[in-house]
């Protein structure tokens, strides 16, 4: 419970530049947030934590906790990519390509509702980057999950995953390596659940 208060606050805090840009030059932050995204698909006691997936969630605390702190996490990543100087931090760090494997996961999976949307809006942001147009290139299914979004989401998700796609497509050497490998890593195959 402790954790979702804090990457609320988080959330919120990172809206200001200032504050973005301290939460990213603080050893740790950053690995702490992309533990969070996972949050929802963490294994415990050797089984995949169901808990999380839209039928089970209402009732349960446990999930209800994980995916708001995912959804959370989320937003302050959005955040922090939002801010020039911050995002730059974020895009050079090398817990970059973490911070797009997970929100690939959030994205792929069936993911509670808000943790999706936050983590559409987070994508986009992030790649307004050149080093987040290139980690999303490099990440199996990026390309794949973000178009599924956009043919299945609700209306929110669809706005976010399109941009998100206008983003890492305004990127010339991003285009060739999505066409070289086949929509950013050939992950055309999997089911995004």
């Amino acid at each position: 419970e402790g954790g979702v208060v804090a990457a609320s606050a988080l959330a919120t805090l990172t809206r200001f530049p200032a504050v973005a840009a301290r939460v990213v030059s603080h050893v740790g932050t950053l690995p702490a947030l992309v533990r969070a995204l996972r949050a929802p698909f963490e294994r415990r006691g050797g089984a995949r934590d169901k808990l999380s997936r839209r039928k089970s969630i209402g009732g349960d605390p446990v999930a209800v906790a994980t995916a708001s702190l995912a959804a959370h996490a989320a937003s302050a990543i959005g955040n922090i990519a939002s801010h020039p100087a911050a995002a730059n931090f974020l895009a050079t760090s090398a817990s970059h390509g973490g911070v797009t494997h997970a929100l690939l996961t959030l994205l792929r999976h069936d993911a509670p509702y808000d943790a999706r949307g936050m983590a559409l809006a987070a994508c986009r942001n992030v790649l307004l980057t050149r080093a987040g147009r290139r980690a999303a290139t490099r990440e199996n299914g990026f390309v794949l999950a973000l178009t599924t979004r956009l043919m299945d989401g609700d209306a929110r998700e669809r706005i976010a995953a399109a941009a998100g796609l206008v983003n890492l497509t305004s990127d010339a050497s991003c285009l060739d390596d999505i066409a070289r490998r086949g929509g950013g890593g050939g992950g055309g195959s999997r089911e995004l659940g």
